[in-house]
């Protein structure tokens, strides 16, 4: 039987192969784009296909945990994201890749939100900030590295060699999960119920809005940032680098989360990270070369730890008789956001105009800020009055 470290860290693995295929994709935008002789705002339709069939799936895979368990959710999702990935070294065209992404984004979309759901069901309510924490530290540790193996996979061979890394990974990581001890299974109230549970919660429903919201204003313009730095003429291993310290930064912040939780409170935290959201793409707009998407990634990361750690712990609490449900509503919300807002604004980043798209981003984030930090006070004191 796995101790609470171990299946911490088996977690771990898997949510760092889904962050490495999420996110492998940035820095081989231009090249994908150049090999396959389109442009680069319809090379970013391949993003923005994958991670609205990973927001549109998360309902689906959160049904398929109560049923089958999560543990064979987070594993389904990897093998089947294998197969897709696999699939996208070979294919001729961008509209069979845009397919293959759609389908890998489909099946990785099981992962992430399973794991959050085993957290709150294997790690009682004071160990879960840190456990959500080492998973979110997993999940950027794999965006570093992917960022990373993108750029290097271009620059010394071929994306499609990306993609392959991505599948081994995968599948490798499904065959390692074995291990994991199950728990959930089919819960004793059915899904319509469940389902009228979640619907009719108001803290459930804002939590889920204001993920819709944080994933076009943090993750949708965070797959731009390396191409930004190749349209300006850099190596696709510099911006690879570059925008690696976003998962850098994201394990540190994570480390001072960490610590700062049982201290301060969910919503101080939150504001914290919103303002390192909004000074982040700032950064960015104000100069979209080395120094100010090296500064985006650092400040964006650490939104992440400090403000997205905070809604994913709140979206385990609002309803824990549905938690799988709302915990795959939340990320569903999360990614189709990110899709929107990836596919409204690809066009800017087309026509070269990163400053406009970052002012965009930056501009996005202050109601987000404010509304996940006064959203977050108000449930607090409503827990507090019972």
């Amino acid at each position: 039987m796995e101790t609470m470290a171990g299946k911490t860290r088996l977690l771990q693995l898997g949510i760092f192969a889904a962050a490495f295929d999420n996110f492998l994709i940035a820095p081989m935008l231009v090249s994908v784009a150049s090999g396959l002789g389109v442009t680069l705002a319809e090379a970013a339709g391949m993003a923005s296909a994958y991670f609205l069939a990973y927001g549109l799936m998360q309902p689906v895979w959160g049904v398929a945990s109560d049923r089958l368990g999560r543990v064979t959710v987070v594993r389904l999702g990897l093998l089947g994201a294998a197969v897709a990935s696999m699939a996208c070294t070979v294919v001729p065209s961008m509209g069979l890749l845009v397919l293959g992404r759609l389908l890998a984004g489909g099946a990785m979309a099981g992962v992430m939100p399973a794991a959050l759901t085993y957290a709150g069901d294997a790690f009682p309510i004071e160990r879960r900030q840190d456990v959500i924490t080492d998973l979110n530290a997993a999940y950027a540790a794999g965006t570093a590295i992917s960022t990373i193996a993108g750029g290097a996979a271009v620059a010394y061979a071929s994306w499609r060699v990306g993609f392959a890394a991505s599948a081994v990974l995968a599948g490798l990581a499904a065959v390692i999960l074995a291990r994991l001890p199950r728990t959930g299974g089919v819960g004793a109230v059915p899904l319509a119920q469940r389902l009228r549970m979640v619907m009719t919660a108001p803290w459930a429903l804002v939590v889920i809005v204001l993920a819709l919201a944080e994933g076009a204003a943090l993750l949708g313009f965070l797959t731009f940032l390396a191409p930004a730095l190749v349209a300006a003429g850099h190596p696709p291993t510099i911006a690879g680098l570059v925008v690696a310290a976003y998962g850098v930064a994201v394990l540190l912040w994570s480390r001072l989360v960490k610590l700062s939780s049982r201290r301060w409170s969910p919503p101080v935290l939150m504001a914290i990270g919103a303002v390192m959201l909004v000074a982040g793409y700032g950064s960015a707009a104000l100069s979209p070369g080395v120094g100010g998407v090296l500064a985006a990634s650092i400040l964006v990361g650490g939104a992440l730890a400090f403000l997205h750690s905070m809604l994913q712990v709140w979206a385990t609490e609002v309803v824990p008789s549905a938690r799988a449900l709302v915990v795959a509503l939340f990320a569903g919300a999360l990614f189709v956001g990110s899709a929107t807002s990836t596919r409204l604004f690809a066009s800017l980043a087309g026509q070269g105009d990163f400053s406009r798209l970052f002012t965009v981003a930056a501009l996005m984030a202050v109601p987000v800020g404010i509304a996940a930090v006064v959203g977050r006070i108000h449930y607090g004191r409503r827990v507090k009055q019972g």
